[in-house]
């Protein structure tokens, strides 16, 4: 008989398996609306992940963030045309500013969650804002705060994750620059 116990942690680690390696592709590309696209993606295999783990806080923040990224490429999409009117390009940002916000707050635990709240709602508009760059750099500020914290309550799927958007990012730089130096 199968415990189904260790069958939710297979499932578990299948599917964060798969968000790492989105991940990783993620930041490798250049156009903002595949960034936002295949960052769905990730948060959507890593929801069903932290869903599986049992983790439902952390599953619901990845489905805002999955929301969050569809949005955003469709605004991406849509405004480098004229098409979108600028009151739904705000109303969109104060959406998902407020949905981190109170699911911060509703899992507050320390002071700390101020910092994280505040680097999350910058990273929030840089997706909202045009361009890559920015949100490689913030993306990597979060994810240095969030191995610091992951490693200080000993969650190793945690810093796992995060490593790799840091590895992600980092190859990405790399790459870049050896590049312009051809």
């Amino acid at each position: 008989m199968f415990n189904i116990a260790l069958h939710w942690f297979i499932v578990a680690q299948i599917f964060g398996l798969l968000g790492l390696v989105v991940v990783f592709i993620t930041f490798q590309t250049k156009n903002k609306v595949k960034l936002l696209i295949l960052d769905a993606l990730a948060n959507l295999l890593m929801a069903v992940a932290y869903f599986a783990m049992s983790s439902h806080i952390l599953a619901i923040v990845n489905l805002i963030a999955c929301f969050r990224d569809i949005a955003f490429a469709w605004l991406n999409k849509h405004r480098t045309h004229g098409k979108v009117h600028p009151a739904i390009s705000i109303g969109l940002l104060a959406l998902f500013w407020i949905a981190f916000t109170v699911s911060i707050l509703l899992t507050w635990q320390s002071w700390l969650d101020l910092l994280i709240l505040g680097l999350v709602l910058l990273y929030v508009f840089t997706l909202w804002n045009k361009g890559t760059h920015l949100v490689r750099i913030l993306c990597l500020l979060l994810s240095i705060v969030f191995v610091v914290i992951n490693v200080s309550t000993f969650n190793i799927m945690g810093i796992v994750v995060e490593s790799v958007y840091i590895i992600s990012i980092t190859v990405f730089y790399v790459r870049r620059s050896s590049k312009s130096h051809q």
